[in-house]
């Protein structure tokens, strides 16, 4: 499937209008969020947003791992874009689904298992 980095922006920006976020580190949606997509291009990938940015992790992103466990407040949102719509996911949803595509397992917390445990 090729990605359409175009309709998935479109759809994050409607999605951060819709909310009113965010309200600080605008960067994240409009330079962050869309260098992300034109570098890796990918067709699926989990966006979070919150009052204070956004953060937009591809799946199969070495890197998607080490920023769920950062920065997440209990404000967060989470969205799932499946190559053509985006919809949104709770936090253990969110986690499961990058678990299941992350190369090494993923803790409730975000954070890397290196024993199998949390």
């Amino acid at each position: 499937m090729k990605a359409n980095i175009y309709k998935a922006y479109a759809a994050i920006c409607r999605k951060a209008v819709e909310l009113g976020w965010p309200e600080a580190y605008r960067a994240d949606l409009v330079e962050h969020d869309w260098n992300t997509l034109v570098k890796y291009r990918p067709t699926r990938f989990l966006f979070e947003i919150r009052d204070t940015g956004t953060h937009l992790l591809p799946e199969n992103s070495s890197w998607a791992r080490t920023l769920l466990g950062h920065e997440l407040t209990a404000k967060s949102r989470f969205f799932w874009w499946n190559g053509a719509v985006l919809g949104e996911v709770d936090r253990e949803q969110a986690f499961e689904l990058l678990a299941r595509r992350l190369p090494q397992p993923l803790g409730k917390s975000g954070n890397l298992r290196e024993d199998g445990d949390v």
